[in-house]
């Protein structure tokens, strides 16, 4: 039979030798843990790396994309210029058409009411001419009724005279 201080020795030198398998195991845990996390790192460094790029990438084309747009709104800027100008060009030939028909259709108006007022001023100039003759007729009438009945007053009171005296 063995000792007790033998079994205990093995025992003791048993659980060393556990003791170091455990502790050599927990370090080469520990050491493929660090080597997998540097693997990850480096993993996660070159991601970092692609989606730079990639952002990067993005952004260029994103601002070569804004410059065609804000080229494509420059054109569509200068044509809509160009067409409103066209249209104030066309407005303006318009209105001044309409501007001179108005004053042409003025200018007409004003000989048309110019040549009406001649006329009625005509008309009535003849019709003043022919009251005038016709009261210049009555007037002549009346003086030579006048004349007439003076005439006859005279002639009678001549008479009477003339046979007044003829008789006294």
């Amino acid at each position: 039979m063995a000792l007790p201080e033998e079994d205990a020795k093995k025992q003791i030198a048993a659980g060393e030798e556990e003791r170091e398998f455990n502790t050599r195991m927990f370090f080469d845990l520990f050491s493929i843990t660090l080597q997998q996390l540097n693997k990850l790192d480096t993993k996660i460094d070159g991601l970092r790396q692609e989606v730079k790029q990639e952002i990067g990438g993005l952004r260029q084309e994103v601002k070569q994309e804004i410059g065609g747009l804000r080229q494509e709104v420059g054109g569509l800027r200068q044509e809509m210029k160009q067409e409103v100008d066209g249209l104030r060009q066309e407005m303006k030939q318009e209105v001044d058409g309409l501007r001179q028909e108005v004053k042409q259709e003025v200018h007409g108006l004003r000989q048309e009411m110019k040549q009406e007022a001649d006329g009625l001023r005509q008309e009535v100039k003849q019709e003043v001419h022919g009251l005038r003759q016709e009261i210049q007729g009555v007037h002549q009438e009346v003086h030579n009724t006048t004349w007439w009945i003076i005439g006859t007053i005279v002639a009678t009171v001549g008479v009477a005279v003339a046979v007044a005296s003829w008789l006294f």
